[in-house]
């Protein structure tokens, strides 16, 4: 009974820790996330969204990293906690995706050949990431290089020198051409941990802006018509850049392959466009829904791809379009579906499957109930 009390004091604990408009603001990445890898929405509306919808994760970590200054902790928390909560996800995906070739195979062998699933081994074992997966090894060198660097430096040294250095690493574009159809060996499979590393580089810089934007916040928290004017302002400025890069460029930029166009257009957008809606997300709150994908966010990403939930959803899409011939019915109809499996996925990963998702949160209840 005792041990039942102390437990509901810990949840509660845990639940008043959170901070809810960070939720939101991940709630809605992780729905740009899902929207930007479907084929059938509004080019215009896909530009917008690669222009920061993977910076925005970084951001909303280095403002936790500000608001909660978890760079004070040893280094050795901090490797640890990130590493059970980013890279065994990762390896635990990485696995299902080689199963999967494994398995197609013998079923479909017109489709997967030897040759993909021992490419996809080399990709998860050099950490440049398979599909989706390439964003956890760069979350974890992004997050926690910074907490690593802001312990030993004060924040505006820490974020010039992250600035020069992201500048600098955008500026290469020529890594993935150069690493497209080599055969592995071992020159290929450091480039690939190399370029790996770099994207968690650009990455730290956004988590330096994450906190930056901590510092925003809390002086514009009792100004909330300067908080929601700056933040329309900061959405404008960063839309008109990511189109103008768009024009220049003459394709989408891509946090993956850091391939970002006009480096200071690029910068300007994904800065703009993050900060400007995480700004909205504060004035705005909360939102529950939004919320509860935002907690479950890493979720999403992994099984939206991975595990087919956005193909089933599709392959719906495909048959309610059959019917009735109209293209907008078609895409809600594959994104309701979506968030429906997504439902079952968030449950399931949450419950019976939690041993492959291990939450920091839950990682400090099991600590504070010992």
């Amino acid at each position: 009974m005792y041990r039942r009390g102390r437990m509901e004091v810990i949840e509660k604990n845990m639940n008043t820790k959170r901070i809810r408009y960070l939720d939101l603001y991940k709630g809605i990445g992780i729905i740009m996330v899902v929207l930007g890898h479907m084929q059938m929405i509004p080019i215009e509306l896909k530009l917008w969204i690669e222009a920061f919808h993977m910076p925005l994760f970084f951001v909303a970590s280095g403002m936790l990293i500000g608001e909660k200054k978890l760079y004070e902790r040893d280094a050795k928390t901090t490797f640890g906690d990130r590493a059970c909560s980013v890279l065994i996800p990762y390896f635990w995906f990485s696995l299902i995706a080689v199963l999967w070739d494994a398995a197609g195979i013998f079923l479909d062998p017109a489709q997967y050949t030897t040759v993909s699933m021992i490419s996809k081994i080399w990709d998860s074992l050099s950490f440049y990431g398979v599909s989706v997966l390439w964003f956890l090894p760069a979350f974890f060198v992004g997050t926690t290089g910074y907490q690593s660097l802001r312990k030993r430096l004060r924040y505006p040294a820490a974020v010039i020198l992250l600035g020069l250095l992201a500048a600098v690493i955008c500026s290469i574009n020529s890594i993935p051409d150069y690493l497209a159809g080599k055969e592995m060996n071992a020159e290929i499979f450091f480039l690939q941990l190399s370029f790996a590393v770099c994207r968690g580089c650009v990455g730290m810089f956004f988590c330096a802006v994450g906190e930056g934007v901590s510092f925003l916040t809390a002086w514009m928290k009792e100004r909330k018509l300067l908080m929601v004017s700056a933040g329309i302002l900061l959405t404008g400025t960063g839309t008109i850049a990511a189109f103008g890069n768009y024009e220049v460029f003459g394709t989408m930029v891509s946090f993956r392959y850091l391939s970002t166009g006009n480096t200071v257009l690029f910068f300007l957008a994904s800065v703009c466009l993050s900060t400007g809606v995480l700004l909205l997300c504060r004035w705005v709150s909360e939102c529950p829904p939004i919320e509860y994908l935002g907690r479950n966010s890493l979720i999403i990403m992994l099984t939206h791809m991975d595990l087919r939930v956005m193909n089933i959803a599709q392959k719906t899409g495909d048959k309610i379009f059959e019917t009735f011939n109209n293209h907008f019915v078609r895409s809600i109809t594959v994104f309701v579906v979506i968030l429906g499996l997504e439902m079952i996925m968030i449950w399931l990963f949450n419950g019976i499957l939690s041993f492959m998702i291990k939450m920091p949160e839950k990682s400090e209840n099991r600590r504070l109930s010992k």
